[in-house]
């Protein structure tokens, strides 16, 4: 029997979603998030652009990295920095732009591969080929609202 995929649709399910998927509390992967972060900007640099580590990607990596969330049957949201699509750095730094923040990648979703970002007041921004969103401060409410399907066009965080 085929049992329905569980999405918690609060922050109060969400923390026992996310055990069942690998991460807890005080979960650090080290090294292996600066690695990534290192290797992301390498990235950016053969795409002929720059990339600046900022501190709420590091944060955010230390403790959710390398993790896959299930976001829906067909779609997962990998917690991994280097991926994305094919020369997405131009565009990245382009939505960087229109927001007037410098922005950082943090995952990928697979099946269309959309490109979680972090900027700097840890708002999350999701790129996705139908256009930039925003999906909330903090890990949490990022989550949830993915989860959820509960996005903001991106526009209304633009100077």
């Amino acid at each position: 029997m085929h049992r329905p995929m569980h999405r918690p649709s609060s922050a109060g399910e969400l923390e026992d979603w996310l055990a069942e998927h690998g991460w807890s509390p005080g979960r650090d992967i080290g090294d292996r998030a600066d690695a990534l972060i290192a290797e992301r900007i390498e990235d950016f640099h053969s795409q002929g652009q720059e990339l600046a580590s900022l501190s709420t990607a590091r944060s955010f990596l230390h403790s959710y990295g390398l993790l896959r969330l299930p976001i829906s049957p067909t779609v997962t949201l990998v917690l991994d920095p280097t991926g994305g699509y094919e020369e997405d750095a131009e565009d990245i730094v382009e939505l960087a732009g229109d927001l007037g923040v410098p922005l950082f990648p943090v995952g990928y979703e697979t099946y269309e591969g959309g490109v979680l970002l972090i900027d700097e007041d840890s708002r999350f921004f999701y790129l996705h080929d139908t256009g930039p969103y925003f999906l909330g401060r903090g890990p949490t409410e990022m989550l949830v609202n993915r989860l959820t399907g509960k996005t903001v066009h991106a526009s209304q965080y633009y100077v």
